[in-house]
């Protein structure tokens, strides 16, 4: 029987010849030669080559769960972020109108006095905005690029799946597996991953990177 190996995964060639040669004699001591030219194509070992596939899936999913954690921190903390310089910008909006309506409707001197600080308030208020909560436009991008790798690598998992237990495109569709894993880590390189947090589980993150308000902050706008 010819090994699996016989044809290596690096081999540029996927196809090999093997010669046989048959010698013998008969019994007038004559000696004769065949010769049988086996034309030996990849061999694909099922046993192992499922238990890569699965192996692979297996790392897919668990990136793709801590991806969802983290998703699920960044996109909490923006939303926070957010929340807190909108009750600032109210703030301030209603400390300049209150002071406009005082300095107008108030005949006193005291009242004129007061309508004209309140609107420089709310002025000073848009420094201490900035400087209590920034604009989180790194972060956006940050859970923007990571809900797009998450749809990515969920697709190529629905694109890969195996059909059966020999799966004739299962060695190609190992390899595009494992290499969409290793381009998703090499572009998220500098991301610090959330495996575990006491304070959030999965099925919080899964519930939240699904939902359809969620979704609507992430989605292209097209004017």
């Amino acid at each position: 029987m010819v090994p699996y190996d016989f044809i290596r995964e690096n081999d540029t060639s996927r196809q090999k010849i093997l010669i046989l040669q048959f010698i013998g004699t008969d019994k007038f001591q004559n000696s004769d030669t065949a010769t049988i030219r086996l034309f030996i194509r990849t061999g694909v070992n099922y046993p192992q080559k499922n238990l890569e596939h699965a192996q692979v899936l297996s790392e897919i999913k668990k990136y793709v769960t801590n991806l969802k954690l983290t998703f699920y921190m960044v996109s909490k903390n923006i939303k926070t972020n957010k929340n807190t310089r909108t009750t600032l910008d109210i703030t301030g909006s209603s400390t300049a109108m209150l002071g406009t309506i005082i300095s107008t409707s108030g005949s006193a001197s005291s009242s004129q006095s007061l309508g004209k600080i309140l609107p420089s308030v709310g002025l000073t208020l848009v420094p201490v905005k900035e400087a209590v909560a920034p604009n989180k436009v790194q972060e956006q991008n940050t859970a923007s690029q990571i809900r797009g790798t998450i749809k990515r690598l969920d697709y190529m998992l629905t694109e890969n799946m195996l059909v059966g237990d020999r799966d004739p495109e299962i060695l190609t569709k190992t390899r595009k597996l494992r290499e969409e894993l290793k381009q998703s880590q090499l572009q998220l390189v500098d991301l610090p991953l959330v495996e575990f947090d006491p304070r959030y589980s999965e099925q919080d993150a899964e519930s939240y990177f699904n939902n359809p308000k969620v979704n609507k902050n992430y989605k292209l706008k097209i004017k």
